[in-house]
């Protein structure tokens, strides 16, 4: 009899817990619709609240929903509905297995919407985490996973929120992602590597593009604002990036460099100087390479006046001759 009174309090009380109610809160600094749209679109993607208006007048937000989700949108309100914050992290739990987390991180050094946008862009997609939101008046991100996609999201915001210029870290920072949490196939390694030379956003571009072509790396994006290049990939493609990021951001080089891939047909990467006049010339110079080769993953490098290429030793043998006949025009 003891147990089944226990077994009716604790299904009364999780019926209870999962009933609806309406709430209403008030801003008290948040002035604008803008601002009041955007936490009210924070409120409905973080605490999967569908019935959520806002009544600018009066300036409110009606919130309709569980006691779960009723305490998540007052927790947010209450963080978020200030005039200043203090940089760090705010955690709140959810009662829910898949992505019980929630947290805010305030940031420091990222200033224009633009730039927040672009590394919320680049945390959603290399830490798996779709509810990841922007405060652009806050300088806040909001999101809400598993334990492990939260934990990883804030080692990279912590990396990127940094003042960029010459002080910034130049060495490569790495976070390993527990293989018991993540598919291994999508990669474990997350690294973040402050580019030295190449500054413009078309060159930062460029070299994202090389090292996606001759990595097989997908997940590779550049941040502009940190000139920083992010990415997520397995030891040996990490490995292979590494080394065209030695060539193709250090000093200008001669000759041709390569790096030992393996694989099906051994593969070889190998990046080759070419003394070309113009960008045409060394885009030219490319389609030589591809028409008489057969290698599909070559790439024109502006900024160093390079080709990085991969292939079978035979084919890269053929490619050095268009090099050779090609310099200099």
């Amino acid at each position: 009899m003891a147990v089944r009174n226990r077994l009716f309090i604790g299904l009364f009380a999780l019926a209870a817990w999962s009933q609806t109610s309406d709430k209403v809160f008030y801003f008290s600094h948040l002035n604008s619709p803008k601002e009041m749209q955007e936490l009210t679109n924070v409120v409905r993607s973080i605490g999967d609240i569908r019935d959520a208006s806002i009544d600018v007048a009066s300036r409110s937000l009606t919130v309709k929903g569980t006691a779960d989700q009723i305490a998540a949108a007052g927790w947010l309100i209450a963080e978020l509905d200030q005039t200043g914050s203090v940089p760090g992290a705010r955690e709140f739990l959810f009662s829910d297995v898949q992505a019980p987390r929630v947290q805010i991180v305030y940031l420091s050094h990222v200033d224009a919407p633009q730039d927040l946008q672009a590394i919320v862009n680049v945390v959603r997609s290399i830490a798996d985490i779709q509810r990841v939101l922007p405060i652009y008046e806050q300088k806040a991100v909001v999101m809400r996973g598993s334990p492990a996609q939260v934990k990883a999201a804030g080692w990279l915001l912590g990396v990127l929120d940094r003042p960029a210029g010459p002080e910034a870290v130049s060495a490569p920072l790495e976070y390993k992602l527990p293989a018991t949490d993540w598919d291994a196939r999508g990669g474990l390694i997350v690294q973040v590597t402050t580019l030295t030379r190449l500054q413009t956003p078309q060159a930062m571009q460029d070299v994202t593009n090389a090292i996606r072509s001759l990595s097989d790396i997908q997940r590779c994006f550049p941040v502009s604002s940190q000139r920083s290049l992010v990415m997520r990939a397995s030891d040996g493609q990490i490995a292979l990036a590494n080394w065209l990021l030695k060539e193709l951001d250090g000093p200008d080089g001669q000759g041709t460099k390569e790096f030992q891939v393996g694989g099906p047909g051994n593969q070889v990467a190998q990046v080759a100087y070419v003394n070309a006049a113009t960008p045409q010339s060394l885009q030219e110079t490319v389609n030589q390479i591809r028409s008489e080769t057969q290698i599909l993953r070559v790439y024109p490098f502006n900024p160093q006046r390079a080709v990085a290429m991969r292939g079978t030793a035979d084919q890269l043998a053929r490619a050095q001759h268009v090099v050779q006949s090609r310099q200099g025009q």
